[in-house]
């Protein structure tokens, strides 16, 4: 069941990360990737009872990092007229972002496309193109990332190889794993559940790292650089709202009133908590009602009504199908984990947003009681 974990635990959890993202010794930026990817992968996994995975595998988290620099690829507007390919390694371009690189010129997509449409497009040249970021990962970050002022304290996980590790150890012919290798990353006591609770603090602390560390290595010096690399506007909702604008009834999701004049698509789950762009997780609302919302949470009313996409099978279906028609992204059951884990881990008390400059106060067992489907 859902525990609550001490205040000074998740404390001195946020201050080894915290020093880990101080630590000047990675040349690319991939301890970022792989600390998002693993708090995601357990955002994600988070079970019917709000409780967070005990591990997570390789190749889960291989899934979320290529997504997580996927967007990245697209070149970056430096000054009028002249883009640039951001670089993420001081030496050079950092080799998953080349293999993505390779894998979306290959296939003539755009960055600005989703990771579920590449896999769509040819399953095997996707899988052999997810198999090469996981042993990168397997490779270097993963048995290096815990290593603070020359000293490995493994206090987000433990894996069963070390730095010296051989593709031989970990893959057979074809991808298969070598006999004797766990591909898992078993995570520390109550890790998932730090995660979660700090999501909303780690997540814009290392965004900004990220976003400051790749202005580092290009030389720039730019506000717009962390809006470039982690910003939901490279994918245009604009073809949801004729969906969305019917499912609602040409209502408003949040203050019910008839759709007229300004309207925004918003992320039921805001963006700023975890960036789910699933046709499930969006809405269409007034653009004041948006604005008003912010990055709240919005309140239980607004939670149990959204809820109700996943309760009613003829309005999963409709997602489902109308997804499908509009190559859109849509994950019911990894969306409805990421509500579930946002939701359950925020503490009693906490405001949600109600309307306009209205707020109530979460209520953890109301709250759990709404996920019970």
């Amino acid at each position: 069941m859902n525990q609550v974990v001490q205040s000074s635990e998740v404390i001195t959890f946020a201050e080894r990360v915290m020093a880990l993202l101080d630590e000047g010794s990675f040349n690319a930026t991939y301890k970022f990737a792989v600390l998002l990817g693993i708090m995601d992968v357990c955002i994600e996994q988070t079970s019917i009872t709000g409780d967070p995975p005990n591990s997570i595998t390789t190749r889960q988290l291989a899934e979320r990092v290529a997504s997580l620099y996927w967007g990245q690829t697209l070149p970056f507007q430096v000054a009028q007229g002249e883009a640039k390919e951001l670089r993420q390694n001081k030496g050079g371009q950092a080799e998953i972002v080349s293999e993505i690189i390779t894998y979306q010129a290959k296939h003539k997509l755009r960055a600005s496309s989703t990771l579920r449409r590449a896999q769509a497009i040819d399953i095997k040249s996707y899988q052999s193109f997810i198999h090469k970021i996981e042993w990168k990962l397997i490779e270097m970050p993963l048995p290096k990332l815990q290593r603070i002022a020359g000293h490995y304290s493994p206090f987000i996980y433990q894996i069963n190889w070390s730095d010296d590790v051989k593709k031989a150890h970990a893959f057979q012919r074809g991808g298969l794993y070598a006999q004797g290798f766990d591909n898992r990353l078993h995570l520390q006591p109550n890790v998932g559940r730090y995660f979660a609770t700090l999501n909303s603090l780690l997540r814009p602390l290392i965004y900004r790292q990220w976003a400051a560390m790749v202005a580092r290595i290009n030389k720039l010096d730019d506000a717009r650089l962390e809006a470039h690399l982690f910003g939901f506007d490279r994918i245009s909702t604009t073809r949801t709202r004729g969906f969305l604008q019917d499912m609602q009834e040409n209502k408003c999701f949040f203050c019910q009133s008839e759709l007229n004049g300004g309207t925004d698509v918003d992320h039921f789950i805001p963006w700023a908590r975890y960036p789910n762009n699933c046709l499930e997780n969006l809405v269409l609302a007034h653009r004041k009602c948006n604005a008003a919302k912010k990055h709240h949470l919005a309140s239980q009313r607004h939670l149990e009504n959204w809820l109700l996409r996943f309760q009613n099978a003829d309005l999963r279906g409709n997602f489902i199908d109308a997804a499908r028609e509009m190559s859109w992204e849509c994950r019911h059951d990894n969306s409805l984990s990421i509500g579930r884990s946002i939701y359950l881990n925020t503490p009693t008390q906490t405001p949600l947003w109600e309307s306009g400059k209205n707020f109530s106060f979460a209520d953890k067992y109301h709250l759990a009681r709404a996920f019970l489907l």
